[in-house]
């Protein structure tokens, strides 16, 4: 497709002449492999069937050479949102470099969201440009180490960083691809990006979650809405089907496993490749963060981290024989419809904290509960009378039943003798207490493989996305929950000069008070 710049572009004075040997096509396109060997640009499964949504012909337009370039079409708006390592970056890249080579007055600005990452896609770009075959290479008027500008045709590729409010407003922009969108701390980046973008120019905003609340996940929501300008795509970790691989004769489906397997349609290769990446060494508890099943879930689980202070290898040890004595505390925090956490504790002389064992389950009737915590308390040698259960203060409230007699969830742990206190629910000062401990050398330990659910889940809480000084109580914060409970019990004393709940706060929430943070 042929257009028309204004503005002062420096090549609005320079001839424009066809490419010589036939328009530039994907097979012209080299990229390097992470195992560092150059090969042709090949579509892989899920960019072609991305590249079937957004340019249905696209075989006939650009893996095969014409006489005249047909164009990848104009006036495209995307929205994408994606798991981890699908390429797209280098898709949208390619997309854009032959439209820029092929046709005239084209100009194309890549914006990333740090240097880094500019540094890294312009590497793309001036790979693809370094090794076109001669023939089909245009002069360039200039480059530098952003900018490709070619005398030719009068088009030009720049890649630049979300880092000023003027990137890329100073021009009429024709192909404007905005990548890792949602971190991008300056929103005004992007509104001026987009009224600087022609009428028939194409915008393609790619990224992973970065939690909700923010600028990208309200564009997100809006492009879902009928009648929206931009498509909102979502491209889950099963869309690849290189994310599969044959799992041993032995293999057995876990509970959870059957439940992804049957509401997505997986297969067992690819639920071994899921168990497989999940026990690489720290990415267990981030799966669903780095390869979402939903867009939903992509959120959700994304965004500013809440226990930055959490570290698997230093807060998970080994168990060990708890020495008679030292203090037993447990943690409730009471659900049906979600799931119940039961966490035990021991406390030694010194008031540090051990998590020991845990009761977990969904759908699990509240008397069933009762029962499950009173068997795990067996399997300690505790009596129920022996120790402190802090519960949820819900669980106090009076209900009504069919016959009309009042009861309340904390009925059927009072009727097994346990000794049941309210919890102290105070959740911002539950959180820094918490985090205090996390802080503290040996204040605070895990039993490995006795609360999985507890270690599963602390590395995936966010900060809520409106109270940011509240943990997002959408996720699976159930664990979290139990353990704040458990820990207001005994909580840290204050550090000097501290005054509020945002003390020993991470640079995010800072930034948040600041208003510099996007």
């Amino acid at each position: 497709m042929s257009k028309t710049t204004t503005g002062a572009d420096p090549l609005d004075h320079e001839p424009v002449g066809p490419i010589a040997c036939g328009p530039v096509t994907f097979a012209d396109l080299l990229i390097r492999t992470k195992r560092h060997e150059m090969v042709p640009f090949q579509p892989n499964d899920v960019q072609g069937r991305y590249l079937d949504m957004i340019i249905p012909d696209w075989r006939s337009r650009l893996l095969t050479e014409s006489d005249e370039w047909a164009g990848i079409g104009c006036g495209k708006r995307e929205i994408l949102l994606k798991a981890r390592q699908f390429g797209f970056s280098t898709l949208i890249l390619a997309l854009f470099f032959i439209d820029t080579v092929n046709s005239a007055n084209t100009k194309t600005v890549v914006i990333a969201h740090d240097s880094e990452s500019t540094e890294g896609l312009f590497r793309i770009v001036r790979r693809f440009y370094d090794h076109l075959p001669a023939g089909k290479r245009p002069t360039t008027k200039y480059s530098n180490r952003r900018e490709l500008l070619f005398k030719e045709n009068g088009s030009s590729f720049s890649v630049m960083t979300a880092g000023t409010k003027t990137s890329g407003r100073s021009t009429t922009i024709d192909n404007l691809h905005c990548s890792e969108v949602a971190f991008w701390r300056n929103s005004e980046v992007l509104t001026g990006l987009l009224q600087a973008v022609t009428p028939d120019g194409n915008i393609f905003q790619e990224t992973t979650a970065n939690g909700e609340g923010n600028a990208y996940w309200e564009a997100y929501q809006a492009a879902k809405e009928p009648g929206s300008v931009f498509n909102a795509r979502f491209f889950a970790w099963f869309d690849h089907a290189a994310y599969a691989s044959i799992p041993p004769l032995e293999f057995t489906r876990t509970a959870e496993e059957v439940a992804l397997g049957s509401e997505y349609g997986l297969t067992d290769a690819q639920l071994w490749w899921r168990r497989s990446k999940c026990a690489e060494p720290g990415m267990g508890n981030l799966f669903r963060q780095e390869y979402p099943a939903n867009d939903i879930e992509a959120f959700k689980v994304s965004g500013a981290k809440y226990f930055t202070e959490w570290d698997e290898t230093i807060h998970v040890i080994d168990p060990f024989e708890v020495p008679p004595g030292w203090r037993v505390l447990g943690a409730l925090d009471w659900g049906y419809g979600s799931p119940y956490c039961f966490l035990l504790a021991a406390v030694d002389a010194n008031a540090n904290v051990y998590i020991i064992d845990e009761s977990y389950g969904n759908r699990v009737p509240t008397v069933d509960q009762a029962k499950l915590v009173a068997e795990l308390l067996q399997r300690w040698s505790i009596e129920p009378r022996g120790f402190e259960l802090a519960a949820d203060p819900a669980m106090w409230a009076s209900k009504t039943t069919m016959e009309g007699g009042g009861y309340a969830d904390i009925d059927p742990f009072e009727k097994l003798a346990m000794n049941c206190v309210r919890a102290n629910n105070a959740r911002l000062h539950g959180w820094m207490n918490l985090r205090k401990y996390l802080c503290e050398p040996g204040k605070l330990r895990v039993f490995r493989g006795r609360c999985p659910n507890l270690v599963r889940t602390i590395p995936i809480m966010v900060h809520d996305p409106i109270r940011v000084e509240d943990l997002n109580s959408d996720l699976e914060d159930h664990a979290v929950d139990a353990l704040r409970y458990l820990l207001q019990q005994q909580p840290l004393p204050k550090r000097p000069g501290e005054r509020h709940a945002l003390l020993g706060a991470p640079r995010f929430l800072q930034q948040m008070r600041t208003k510099t943070y996007l």
